[in-house]
Formats: structure tokens, C-alpha cells, sequence
């Protein structure tokens, strides 16, 4: 079976709300999970990765040097793109959506949460279809962020509007975890929170460089963007 990790940044913040992840075996996300488990105990030891905390060298990293932050932090760069596959971001740019999504007349959309999760499933399962056919997907998105009850309705009208697709999914529900126990969240976290990053004026440049994020992007990853500005 297939899974895809899903996490999301700039929840409320403009520029712009992202969803994002990756996809691979469940084969591959245990051999992952074992690999990225041994890194966080590695001293001095961490309890878990978050985008966030590494690009201000708080939380887990406060007091750490950017060259001691950085070395750490591209070992789990590294390993991401030694076990993924493939990535996928979704952009929503704030205003855009407000301006013309949002007030588009029935609109099924009402907040960005909805029409990223909408999105998510209507990408992923057809990449799932076209190159996996004889597997299924499970979508498993951070319980600690996500609006359940959004991602829920995501799933209701991909079922009404889409069977055929939808019958690829593991389930009718969506599975939300904790990102402190299911490293490939924290994979998901740290694409999520690098994608925003980049989208956001104020830090775009300081991500350019990052050699983080140039790891990272040794991946395929799967750009959508709904913003007004390019398609990647």
C-alpha cells in the first residue's frame, strides 16, 4: 500500500496557506521511520524535527550554532531524499483566495484549508492511478494542525463528485496522527514550512540558500500553486 504524509504551514498568516508531503510504500516509510528515529537520538538527541524550529534555531535547536543546525538538519534532508519518491506541495495564496475563490458565486470552498485538502486528493489519486493501478493510497495528515472536520468534507465531496477515483483510498475517513510519533510528518513539516517559506517576501532569500532546502529539492516534488504568480 501507498501512503502519502501530509502536513501544512501559514495556517492564518498571509502570504500563503501550503500543504504538503510525500509519497512511498508503507514498506519504505517503516525502513524510514527506523532510520529517522536512530538520527533524533543521535547526541545531542532530539525529540522530534520541526520546520520551524530549525530555520530560528529554537525550541529543539536553541542555543545551536547555524553551522551545527545545519549539519544536523541535512541529515534529515538527506535521508528524505534518500527514501521519498516523490513530494507534493500545495500553495494558496491568501489573497487570491479571498479576492476570488471565496467569493466566487457557489463556491464549494469557504477557507484555503478546504480547497489544499480538496486538492490533495484530487492530485494524488490520479498519479496513484496512472502509475500504481494495482495499489491503494492512505492520506495521513498531522492531527496536531489540521481541521478534521475540513479535511472530512474534502473527503465527502471527492466521494460524491469522483467515485472512481476516491475508490483508491485505503478508507473513507481521513487518519490524522501526532507528528512526535510518525517521522515521515516530520518529513511532511519540513517540506511544508520551507515551500511557505519560499512564498513569503521576507524570508525567500534566506531559504534560497539554504543548503537544507537544496537537499530537499533533489526530490521530485509536485508543485501546485493557486496564487496569482507562476506554476511549478
Amino acid at each position: 500500500m501507498l501512503q502519502v504524509w501530509l502536513d501544512e504551514s501559514g495556517r492564518g498568516q498571509q502570504p500563503v496557506f501550503v500543504l504538503a508531503g510525500y509519497l512511498s510504500s508503507t514498506d519504505v516509510w517503516n525502513k524510514f521511520s527506523a532510520k529517522w528515529k536512530q538520527l533524533l537520538q543521535k547526541a545531542p538527541a532530539l525529540k522530534r524535527l520541526k520546520g520551524k524550529e530549525v530555520s530560528g534555531r529554537r525550541g529543539e535547536f536553541r542555543g545551536w550554532n547555524e553551522r551545527l543546525r545545519d549539519q544536523r538538519a541535512l541529515e534529515f534532508a538527506r535521508l528524505i531524499a534518500r527514501y521519498s519518491p516523490r513530494g507534493i506541495a500545495f500553495v494558496i495564496g491568501t489573497q487570491e483566495f479571498n479576492e476570488i475563490v471565496k467569493t466566487a458565486p457557489s463556491t464549494p470552498f469557504k477557507n484555503p484549508d478546504l480547497m489544499a485538502y480538496f486538492l490533495s486528493l484530487a492530485t494524488i489519486l490520479p498519479i496513484v492511478q496512472s502509475r500504481f493501478s494495482s495499489q491503494r493510497v492512505e492520506i495521513i495528515f498531522d492531527s496536531g494542525l489540521v481541521k478534521s472536520e475540513q479535511a472530512a468534507e474534502a473527503y465527502e465531496q471527492l466521494f460524491a463528485k469522483a467515485p472512481d477515483l476516491a475508490a483508491l483510498l485505503a478508507s473513507r475517513e481521513p487518519r490524522f496522527e501526532d507528528d512526535k510519533q510518525f517521522p515521515p510528518l516530520q518529513a511532511a513539516d519540513l517540506l511544508a514550512y520551507c515551500v511557505c517559506a519560499e512564498h513569503d517576501p521576507q524570508q525567500a532569500q534566506h531559504v534560497a540558500n539554504s543548503p537544507i532546502v537544496t537537499e530537499l529539492r533533489k526530490v521530485q516534488t509536485v508543485l501546485i500553486s493557486v496564487n496569482g504568480g507562476r506554476l511549478c
